[in-house]
């Protein structure tokens, strides 16, 4: 009894993980990318061929007192829309993917997601298709409605809510939508666990950073550690790329130690960061020109003169924890103070 209640408690939270991820993180994304590009679009293109039929129809019967065909009639209109085809490219796409789960299985393949973009591709096929099928019966359900100036329920309009459902369940959302895979911070519920707020190191003393992610970023983003020398201040500091660790499906965790410099009394400020490929190039190309600077002072130190931090963000660049505050211990003054003078501590390093 004991182990079918674990099961059962284990089935329930993977349940609940599921629904959660796919309403909060996936779910909402998908109806807005589907709805402002290609829902949009065929609705628009099918309501055009209603009204364009309709005022040729009206003017061959002005203009030759006659009558044309009734294709541009409402009731007419769902004839547009073919079933069989929906069928057809259902049976289409289950045999791509099962040949492709079946090729999966037997070629070794180095990529975990080999073959996934064409999986989509041939499923938003479908999505095409349904989406056609919806707004034909969309367009006819509101002019019969129009018409009557009575709208109703009707079998149409329960078909294409159910095509619709289709539609976007198997919508490519990646390759129509060009903002479907920027993160949002409030994605992530990324968490700086260590160090806590207002912790003191010693000055050129080593910080312990730890913390947590909700999901991984999407294919192509970075999460790195970023520092600003005060809270508000426009510039920013790129400290490292972090690694993550853990499943694909659960929280992911990192851990590295970075050594604090600066004067003693200083605050700085750390946060986490979203990178993508154009601004990890601007990371990587700042980190290398700052440590080839800091090689080449040497003991000649001036804290006048500073490699300049970064002011402007590329699109790519979400900042998904701001910000931990730690401080720098204050040191008694050394024996001999003009020494100190002559090599003061590193500003920017």
């Amino acid at each position: 009894m004991p182990r079918i209640n674990l099961k059962m408690n284990y089935a329930r939270e993977l349940m609940e993980k599921f629904f959660v991820r796919l309403w909060y993180f996936q779910l909402p994304k998908m109806l807005r990318a589907y709805f402002r590009t290609r829902f949009l679009r065929v609705l628009a293109l099918w309501i055009a061929i209603f009204f364009a039929g309709w005022a040729i129809n009206a003017a061959v019967q002005v203009l030759a007192d006659a009558k044309v065909a009734d294709t541009v009639k409402a009731a007419n209109f769902p004839h547009f829309a073919d079933a069989k085809l929906l069928v057809a490219l259902g049976l289409g796409v289950m045999f791509v993917l099962f040949a492709h789960r079946l090729l999966k299985r037997t070629i070794t393949i180095s990529e975990a997601d080999w073959g996934d973009d064409v999986v989509d591709a041939v499923m938003d096929e479908i999505s095409a298709a349904a989406t056609h099928y919806a707004s034909v019966l969309i367009v006819a359900w509101g002019a019969e409605g129009l018409a009557h100036l009575h709208f109703a329920w009707t079998d149409n309009l329960h078909l294409a809510l159910l095509s619709i459902g289709i539609a976007v369940y198997t919508f490519d959302a990646k390759a129509n939508y060009r903002m479907f895979e920027k993160p949002a911070r409030n994605e992530y519920e990324a968490v700086l666990s260590s160090p806590v707020e207002d912790a003191t190191f010693p000055r050129d003393g080593l910080a312990h950073f730890a913390g947590s992610i909700y999901k991984r970023p999407p294919r192509g983003y970075d999460v790195w550690l970023v520092r600003r020398w005060e809270e508000d201040s426009e510039e920013f500091h790129p400290v490292r790329k972090l690694e993550l660790r853990g499943l694909p499906n659960a929280n992911v965790r990192f851990e590295t130690w970075e050594t604090i410099h600066g004067k003693a009394g200083n605050n700085r400020y750390f946060e986490l960061w979203l990178v993508g490929p154009q601004g990890r190039a601007v990371f990587e190309a700042w980190v290398n020109g700052n440590a080839r600077f800091v090689s080449l002072q040497g003991d000649d130190w001036d804290p006048r003169f500073t490699y300049p931090g970064l002011a402007a963000k590329t699109d790519d660049m979400v900042v998904i924890f701001h910000s931990r505050r730690i401080n720098i211990a204050i040191e008694p003054e050394p024996a001999n103070a003009s020494d100190s003078a002559r090599h003061p501590a590193p500003e920017t390093v």
